[in-house]
């Protein structure tokens, strides 16, 4: 059933998801001077941790074993000034604009089981509210590299 390889898939994707975000509100935490973008990290988690436990409550339900999640994360650099905030932003921005993509796939497949086609729209269109929210955040930051301006 190609519903319950999504569903996996998409667990094990959030699960290493989680990892790398947890990595990155920690490095974050102790290299960013910008204590919005702190807290927009932190949001993030909550979101994951909420898709999280409705991947893993479907895949119960129907009986499939879960994946192991991944373990607790400590992290203690030497020096805080080898990483930029704008870059980390543009970073992060890029890995949900690929992620917004491997939605689309189950979007396609899963023909036969409404619930769990619509399971996956949302998380589509959950993931492309997140993206917009970070464009505007973004912009508002200036951490988007300048757009060369052409004729005049």
């Amino acid at each position: 059933m190609v519903e319950i390889y999504h569903l996996w898939h998409h667990l094990t994707y959030r699960y290493d998801n989680m990892n790398t975000t947890e990595i990155t509100t920690e490095i974050i935490k102790l290299f960013t001077y910008d204590g919005d973008y702190k807290v927009t990290l932190e949001l993030g988690l909550v979101t994951l941790r909420k898709q999280i436990g409705m991947l893993e409550k479907e895949l119960t339900y129907f009986g499939i074993p879960l994946p192991n999640a991944p373990g607790i994360l400590t992290f203690t650099p030497g020096n805080t000034e080898i990483l930029k905030d704008d870059h980390m932003f543009r970073t992060l921005l890029d890995r949900l604009q690929g992620a917004a993509l491997i939605h689309l796939e189950p979007l396609k497949e899963c023909t036969y089981n409404d619930r769990i086609r619509g399971i996956f729209k949302n998380l589509f269109v959950e993931e492309l509210q997140i993206i917009d929210n970070l464009y505007k955040y973004g912009k508002i930051k200036g951490w988007f590299h300048p757009i060369p301006m052409y004729g005049a």
